[in-house]
């Protein structure tokens, strides 16, 4: 197959390439380089700059981002000129990815671009993963969340409006890749009339014998700094807390705004990984470390497991700078083996159940 992925999250468009490439499909992504973490999707990817205003010296001259828009949009133009009628499905990461028809200061895909590259009979899919407008709605039906009132405004926007329910009306369905999103989808569905297809968890490329976890004397505890929404309001407190009581038994890394090659090296001379307390699930930051064989800190609750159908090695944390303290502290409580044991179940799971070609497999069974 031909197959289309438009957009980037944190590498899971560069992870799901290089699983259906392995089975033999031709893919090619479209994105940019997302953002700070400067992130190729690899091979056969067509990137665009992320655009930003002229600067003369420390002064910025507001809304030149356009004229740089433009550019790259004639630049995508020439681009999808070779890509007629030629791909058999299509993956929107999100629909932020999209474009209204007018708008030309954006090198993204329209609607009407994707009917000049689509086959007559090809199908285009919406993967639930992010932030977008059924998932925000639906976010006080949890028992925990987080909500800043920038994101709420940018998702509420008169243009993200409009591409958003477009996308909703004009796509084969919609695939989750965790359970807060399908829930959100699941809500919505038969008030938009929406398939929401069973839920396929995130890709990693994995590489043999990747495992990279010893234990020493002092446990390296890592956490990248982010967005407010990952919950490093009680995650850096917590740390603090853990590596003043035990000085001697812990050494804590908190970095953030790295690009992912830099976060990666990080990662790897790390023990236990602090990754989100704010989610019921899981994203690819802890499948980065468990892929190496650390112990990983995230969102885990039942409904996690009971939307995989099966259970999570990852320790589930919750908003509370108790809740995270005790279960470092309990971690670090225990010996050398019981660290190993639990690494190589993390290590594990991730190779049994988020391998980047079984997870295409699923996507391939769901395109045909």
């Amino acid at each position: 197959m031909h197959i289309l992925i438009i957009g980037e999250y944190s590498g899971f468009a560069k992870n799901l390439a290089i699983g259906l490439r392995e089975l033999g499909h031709k893919v090619i992504v479209f994105a940019s380089l997302d953002g700070w973490k400067k992130i190729d999707p690899g091979n056969d990817s067509v990137l665009y700059p992320v655009v930003h205003n002229f600067k003369i010296g420390k002064f910025e001259i507001k809304r030149t981002w356009i004229f740089r828009g433009i550019i790259n949009f004639f630049h995508f133009k020439r681009d999808i000129r070779k890509y007629k009628r030629y791909f058999d499905a299509a993956l929107i990461i999100n629909y932020e990815f999209l474009r209204l028809r007018w708008d030309f200061t954006r090198a993204l895909f329209s609607y009407k671009d994707l009917s000049k590259v689509m086959k007559d009979e090809s199908k285009i899919y919406l993967s639930a993963c992010g932030d977008d407008i059924f998932y925000l709605k639906y976010l006080h039906h949890f028992r925990y969340y987080f909500q800043d009132n920038y994101t709420a405004k940018n998702f509420s926007s008169r243009r993200l409006k409009k591409i958003f329910y477009q996308t909703v009306s004009m796509v084969a369905g919609v695939i989750p890749v965790m359970y807060e999103y399908a829930a959100s989808y699941r809500y919505f569905a038969h008030q938009y009339h929406l398939k929401v297809f069973p839920t396929i968890p995130l890709p990693i490329h994995l590489l043999p014998n990747s495992f990279n976890n010893e234990f020493r004397e002092k446990i390296v505890i890592f956490h990248g700094l982010s967005r407010k929404s990952k919950g490093g309001e009680f995650i850096v407190p917590a740390l603090e807390k853990i590596q003043n009581d035990f000085p001697d038994r812990v050494e804590v890394i908190m970095r953030g705004g790295i690009p992912q090659e830099e976060y990666l090296s990080i990662l790897a001379k790390s023990n236990i990984v602090v990754d989100q307390c704010f989610g019921y699930s899981y994203g690819m930051n802890a499948l980065y470390s468990m892929a190496m064989g650390k112990i990983v800190l995230s969102g885990n609750e039942p409904e996690c497991e009971q939307e995989f159908g099966r259970n999570v090695p990852i320790i589930n944390i919750k908003p509370e700078v108790n809740d995270i303290y005790e279960k470092l502290m309990w971690l670090i409580s225990l010996s050398k083996e019981e660290l190993e044991l639990k690494a190589k179940e993390m290590y594990s799971f991730c190779h049994e159940f988020h391998d980047a070609k079984i997870v295409a497999e699923r996507y391939i069974d769901l395109f045909l």
